[in-house]
């Protein structure tokens, strides 16, 4: 199996609704795609060059729509990509790094622990499309709907999940409230009071 070059890299953006670059980002990822990369250039994370990078023509591979986030996931330079081996375990995966754009925040790290999980994720994504699916792949769950897929690459059909909430800080969907608890039943009613006594007998 063909191993990635040592450039290829994958970006996981997670970008706010309340960030300049969320008005339009669902339709055009692209531009999102430009502006994650001019970050990584001007801010010099994980020595990122912007103009080569679009030059190779960014691999936009997950779109997720949630209520308070956008994520997305692209790669670069991964000329060894197939859709038809991503996923196999092992087969898909990359070093990466996590964007984050807010009002406030916009930053970049290595976190290895969250890139995992993306890998893992993007690999389910393949899986779950089925057999001569190519990405990108866009699921929207702002309306709190969860895509099923019945044809997944493995045996056994579940629900479809691609880029999943890493956690609830990240715009994850809300865990289903448990149901209530039924009404406790009412106390058994008490007895009927018995009869009263019969009045004794007069004296003779």
């Amino acid at each position: 199996m063909p191993q990635p070059s040592s450039t290829a890299k994958r970006v996981f953006v997670l970008l706010n609704r309340h960030s300049r670059h969320y008005p339009g980002a669902w339709d055009d990822p692209e531009s999102l795609m430009r502006n994650t990369l001019a970050f990584l250039h001007e801010k010099g994370i994980a020595g990122f060059d912007t103009s080569s990078a679009l030059n190779a023509k960014p691999r936009l591979l997950v779109k997720e729509n949630w209520v308070l986030f956008l994520h997305a996931v692209f790669d670069i330079f991964n000329d060894t990509y197939d859709p038809a081996t991503a996923h196999l375990p092992g087969a898909n995966d990359l070093p990466g790094i996590m964007v984050e754009f807010s009002r406030r925040r916009e930053s970049g790290n290595t976190n290895r622990a969250v890139m995992n999980k993306v890998n893992d994720e993007v690999r389910k994504a393949h899986d779950m499309k089925g057999f001569g699916s190519e990405p990108p792949f866009a699921a929207d769950y702002s309306d709190g709907k969860h895509p099923t897929c019945w044809r997944p690459r493995s045996s056994k059909p579940r629900a479809s999940s691609t880029v999943p909430a890493l956690d609830p800080a990240l715009g994850s969907a809300p865990a289903p409230a448990p149901a209530p608890a039924p009404p406790p039943a009412p106390p058994p009613a008490p007895p009927p009071a018995p009869p009263p006594a019969p009045p004794p007998d007069p004296a003779p």
